[in-house]
């Protein structure tokens, strides 16, 4: 259901571990190319990287994100990562909205980021019906919690 979990707190460089992971193989091949529309799913670890610069994210520039978050806090330590670095962001503040952003705009986004406990339509069951709507199959879903505990967290 979720591809890859981040736990919180959030720093810049968990976020761009995390995201890099999700497309770690095609990664290695397209460092210098122009951004891509739908890179391969990869799903490994790797060791973490020390210092973040935008740069780092250069890949992914013009990548449109959806960020299920309603945390403030949250949605801005994201938003100052991601948008500083040409990544296109919308944000929603709980499951409900998630679902309508993605029916909006269809396959316009490479990535959800979502928290696991959203209100009004919990994050579980939110990834759930994205991966139920076979035109959103491939679109990765990070999801994103608080809990260390790792029954709570399904991938």
């Amino acid at each position: 259901m979720v591809d890859i979990y981040l736990s919180r707190p959030l720093s810049p460089a968990r976020v761009e571990e995390v995201i890099r992971s999700i497309y770690w193989k095609e990664l290695e091949s397209v460092e210098n190319a122009a951004p891509q529309t739908t890179l391969e799913i990869y799903k490994e670890e790797f060791e973490e990287t020390a210092n973040i610069e935008r740069s780092n994210f250069s890949v992914f520039m013009k990548s449109k994100v959806l960020i299920g978050e309603p945390n403030k806090i949250n949605q801005r330590v994201l938003l100052g990562i991601l948008e500083e670095s040409g990544i296109e962001c919308e944000v929603a503040d709980n499951g409900e909205d998630v679902l309508q952003e993605l029916s909006k705009y269809y396959n316009n986004f490479n990535l959800v980021i979502l928290n696991l406990n959203l209100p009004i339509i919990d994050g579980y069951v939110v990834a759930r019906k994205i991966r139920e709507n076979s035109q959103f199959r491939n679109l990765p879903i990070l999801g994103m919690s608080g809990s260390h505990i790792p029954e709570e967290v399904e991938l």
